[in-house]
């Protein structure tokens, strides 16, 4: 048995969603089944990977700012047309090469599902719902999300099965649109709890200093801004440093880390072999919640692979709708800063945290057992029961 998946931006640099398909590709590889994947890249090439072939495409011209801007707002959510058939062909040219017994569309992207839609049967992957996100509540995107809605619409009638994301429950049973794909939705979660590389996240920081780390995207919703004003108060009377691996609010950390040099690090964005070795050495690990209001529920990827390591993370509460909250109060190693508290009481709250549970550790066998759809394994099976449903 071989499976493809279709991703956005596996290789070299994957993001949050492309590290789900790793997981799962690992996962799928111990159990003697390799598995492909069609990316996007800089680009056009065929590389041998891990647990299979990795089809990358280059992208589609890149015309100046303004013409982009404003054939992005024409098509929206597509980002261009022209990606739909450049992932269809690295579909084909996969297909021509090996007999796939499943085809995923990760979304996001959206391009890339559609490429699958026009392709043959696969498996909708929804790890980012077209409609249930933050991107559909602010701007121009709020009036247009209706778009999003006829393209949602679209993919799953054509889909085989369309596994949904647990903390979009709620949303997708509730609605009366939705009651008709319910035989082929399955529900799962976040796939990140996995041993780090097999050898230990309980390594030890040799420096004097407490290392407080975050790892991920970054915007105006999601900024650091807090982040910055807490870590540099607790400085003042505790040996701390805060590295952000981050991509996104460059501007806002470059200034950060001016003001305060010895305590902010800008550190841009790295390869997952270069952030595993980093997080190995991390103390602790930051987390900023989403500040979505409304209906939206989505989670951050990132709380599952602090989780996995068993160390203490700092959670800045996000929205009313902040769905991390639930996972981090069980986990029982958190502490959730709400900024709406006062700061001083927040910098009480987070050192004495810090002081209490900098060296405790939560063993990856018990999360495991606590979480078990946060597995791996627990997705791998719902997708090798679909194909084998749908055979």
């Amino acid at each position: 048995m071989r499976l493809l998946f279709v991703c956005v931006q596996y290789y070299p640099f994957p993001t949050a969603n492309d590290v789900c398909v790793m997981r799962l590709q690992e996962t799928l590889y111990r159990n003697g089944i390799e598995s492909d994947v069609v990316c996007e890249s800089d680009k056009d090439e065929v590389v041998i990977g891990k647990f299979g072939y990795v089809y990358c495409f280059s992208h589609p011209h890149r015309s100046n700012y303004i013409s982009r801007k404003i054939r992005r707002f024409m098509v929206w959510p597509i980002r261009t047309p022209l990606l739909i058939d450049k992932y269809y062909n690295a579909i084909l040219h996969a297909k021509n090469e090996h007999d796939y017994a499943g085809v995923v569309a990760v979304l996001r992207p959206i391009e890339g599902a559609l490429a699958c839609s026009r392709s043959g049967k696969y498996i909708l992957y929804e790890l980012d719902s077209i409609t249930h996100n933050g991107d559909n509540l602010y701007g121009l995107k709020r009036i247009l999300s209706h778009r999003a809605a006829i393209i949602e619409r679209y993919l799953y009638n054509k889909a085989e099965h369309i596994m949904h994301m647990e903390c979009h429950s709620q949303y997708y049973s509730a609605k009366a649109t939705y009651s008709k794909y319910e035989r082929k939705v399955t529900y799962t979660d976040i796939p990140h709890l996995v041993a780090d590389n097999g050898d230990g996240c309980s390594v030890q920081n040799s420096k004097d200093r407490i290392s407080v780390l975050y790892c991920g995207l970054l915007d105006e919703n999601r900024n650091p801004l807090y982040a910055i004003e807490l870590f540099s108060e607790i400085s003042k009377h505790t040996p701390i440093e805060c590295l952000f691996f981050s991509k996104g609010c460059e501007n806002m950390l470059k200034k950060a880390s001016n003001d305060h040099p010895t305590v902010i690090f800008s550190k841009g964005y790295v390869s997952q072999e270069a952030l595993h070795v980093e997080k190995r050495k991390a103390d602790l690990f930051l987390s900023i919640g989403n500040p979505y209001s409304g209906t939206v529920t989505s989670v951050p990827s990132k709380i599952f692979e602090y989780m996995a390591t068993g160390k203490p993370i700092i959670h800045i509460v996000g929205g009313v709708n902040d769905s991390a909250i639930p996972y981090l109060e069980k986990y029982q190693n958190a502490v959730l800063v709400d900024t709406k508290h006062d700061l001083r009481e927040n910098v009480q709250l987070v050192s004495s945290f810090i002081c209490a549970n900098r060296n405790t550790r939560i063993d990856l066998a018990t999360l495991r057992s606590m979480f078990p759809e946060n597995t791996p394994e627990f997705t791998v099976n719902r997708i090798l029961e679909i194909i084998d449903n749908t055979k």
